[in-house]
Parts: C-alpha cells; structure tokens; sequence
C-alpha cells in the first residue's frame, strides 16, 4: 500500500508540512525527516517504519540509549497520521475512493500505547536547579511563564485565562482567582515581586499575560516549553512537568496532602494520593520481605 499524494524528497518536505498543527511541528518534522534519510515514500509502510524506530531504544539524536514513554510515542504517532490524513484531505483527484478508504482503514488499525496512569515517576519531575536553569536559558516572556507555573503548579490554560480583574494585592503578596477544570474556583498566592515582574514585562491591559493585547495560545507556550527543555536540559518536558514537581516536592516536605489537592484543584484528595504519593519498596526492603 503506497501513499504516493506528496513527494518525500527533503526539498518538498515544506509540502508535507504544510498547515501542520502547531504542537505537531517538531514530530511532524522528525517523521519527514526520517522518510527522507531512510528512502521511503509519504506511504503507509513509511508510516510504519518510522513508528517502529520510534519504538525501539533510539540510536541517534538527543536521546541516544533512551526508550520512549508512551506518551512520547503516542505523540509521534499522532503527528505522523495527522500528516498522513492532511494529504488525505488534499488529494482530491489524485486517489479513488476506494484507495482513501483503504488507507483510512489501515490508520484506524494504529495502535496508541497505553499510559500508566499511576504515581507519577521521577523522570515527571525536575529539580529546583534544572528549573533555575530552564528560567535562565529562556527568553524572558517565557522565563517569566515558567517561574510562575513553578511556583503555583497551576495548569497552562489556567495561567493563561488569569484576568488582571483576577488579582488582589494582601500585603505582601497577590492572591490570584484561577478558574480551574469544570468551572471550579480556587485562590492561589504569589509574591508581589514575581507579580510585579510579569505585570511590568508583559503590560497586560484585560489579560495578565498578554502579546501584542492578545492572550497566548496554549499550544504555543507549550511547544515552546517543550523545545527549550530539549535545548537547555536535555529533556521531553511539558508545562505540565512544572506541576507535577511542585506537587511532589511540596508532599515530600509538608506531607499535607489535603492542602497540595486544593492548590491543585483536584476534585478529591484521593487523585493527589494515586499521583503523588511515591509507596514503593526499596531494593533492600525487597531482598528481605521472604527472609
């Protein structure tokens, strides 16, 4: 079976590219890229090949020796078909209707791998150093984003739908209303200096964080998060990491699990607990459980 809609040669690679959503890029681009080194045509056994060396421990790139999660395939594997049903779409005269079905059927049969939706694991979570150095090595809009997504554990649509309406001035500090996940309010607190440093830098006239008076985009700040972790440390990151190391720093040091589920805004402290709450065995402890 052969997709032959665009050419996979690395000069009409833009072609393949086109209008590619943008939290697809990077992949998009790796999967291109891949075709083009490995000879293979925009194809469905294209497709395969490379989902298949995404699969398996990389042997090139940043990420040499390494396995990806399922997540990061997942990912992969999304942008890939993504590109693959955009060429679909634009094919008209190119292709019977019998070969689009044909095809569409064979990408139904890609299997997504399952997540584990458990505790959430230490290559989730950074330390206060790389987050010092992730700040440092970012522009300062997005410097500025990290330090306050570090500090409040907030999620990224939640930090870019504060309004300044939301903010209030208690002494030494801001109290922010978040509208979290279904509507649900909560209150979260920040330094004035870190408040006044983003109010002074981005000059937002309705949003707090603001470009050109239009809010970000989510998936642009996320994709920007995402490439300055792999430039500066080296590491598959999201915005949601910054979350997750507050929340298991903050467990570690206090212990207070019904305080860390309300600034998070999950519904039921049991969803703190499942995450956050590492309960493992170490190796000792397993040599002797059948002393």
């Amino acid at each position: 079976m052969v997709l032959s809609l665009i050419p996979s040669k690395p000069a009409d690679s833009n072609l393949i590219l086109r209008d590619t959503p943008g939290c697809y890029k990077y992949a998009a681009k790796r999967f291109v890229d891949f075709l083009g080194e490995r000879g293979y045509d925009f194809s469905y056994p294209g497709l395969i090949a490379f989902l298949n060396n995404i699969e398996g421990i990389q042997t090139e790139g940043p990420f040499v020796g390494r396995v990806y999660s399922a997540s990061t395939y997942n990912h992969y594997a999304d942008a890939a078909v993504n590109r693959i049903r955009y060429a679909l779409d634009h094919a008209e005269g190119k292709m019977t209707v019998a070969e689009k079905y044909e095809i569409q059927q064979a990408l139904k049969e890609i299997k997504r791998k399952k997540r584990d939706k458990g505790t959430v694991s230490k290559d989730m979570v950074l330390s206060v150093r790389e987050i010092k150095k992730l700040m440092a090595g970012s522009p300062a809009y997005l410097s500025l984003m990290i330090e306050m997504l570090a500090y409040t554990a907030l999620r990224i649509s939640e930090l870019l739908g504060i309004l300044n309406s939301d903010i209030k001035k208690r002494g030494d500090y801001y109290v922010i209303r978040i509208r979290g996940k279904g509507g649900k309010e909560r209150k979260v607190g920040i330094s004035v200096d870190l408040g006044d440093r983003i109010k002074e830098h981005f000059q937002g006239k309705s949003y707090l964080f603001e470009h050109h008076g239009k809010p970000y985009r989510r998936e642009y700040i996320s994709m920007s998060i995402k490439r300055y972790g792999r430039k500066i440390l080296n590491r598959e990151i999201s915005a949601h990491t910054l979350r997750h190391t507050w929340a298991t720093i903050a467990i570690k040091k206090t212990g207070r699990v019904k305080a860390v589920q309300e600034q998070l805004g999950h519904s039921s402290s049991s969803t703190t607990l499942n995450l956050y709450v590492h309960d493992s065995f170490s190796l000792d402890e397993q040599k002797d459980i059948l002393k």
